[in-house]
């Protein structure tokens, strides 16, 4: 995601981004550290954030949300925050296992819903996720 991240924020200068972390201690509050360091480097001004505390609060204030989560997708749905889901699963689970599975919906909110209301991503290609970003920032902040 920090990836995705510098990249729709390279083409994006009147974006910010705030990752949301469960918990401030742990290898993976330090990577999304290093990941919002190295962003705000590229840059005169910090536009990386890491939260770690009162998360719906962050969530609330948001114009939109990417997410990767389950559970944080219904959260965001319940606090009517737009939101764009994208998940890059491992390479076993995208090229072995995907193509025994039968589902047509990752997303928590849609498959609850019985209709697309999330648009969902689901792809290995950190570009083709930053793609589908890009396309859909436009449409769910200002439609």
């Amino acid at each position: 995601m920090s990836r995705v991240a510098a990249q729709v924020l390279g083409s994006r200068p009147d974006m910010r981004c705030v990752f949301i972390v469960p918990h401030k201690n742990g290898l993976l509050h330090a990577a999304v550290q290093n990941a919002a360091d190295m962003i705000n480097r590229q840059g005169n001004e910090e536009r990386a954030l890491v939260k770690t505390e009162n998360r719906y609060a962050v969530m609330k204030n948001c114009d939109l949300l990417i997410i990767s989560s389950g559970t944080a997708s219904l959260e965001a749905f319940l606090m009517r925050v737009p939101q764009i889901f994208v998940h890059r699963p491992s390479f076993i689970d995208y090229y072995v296992l995907k193509p025994f599975l039968s589902i047509d919906e990752y997303n928590l909110v849609n498959l609850m819903c019985g209709e697309k209301l999330v648009p969902t991503c689901i792809q290995r290609d950190t570009g083709m996720i930053a793609q589908f970003i890009r396309q859909h920032i436009v449409h769910d902040l200002f439609d």
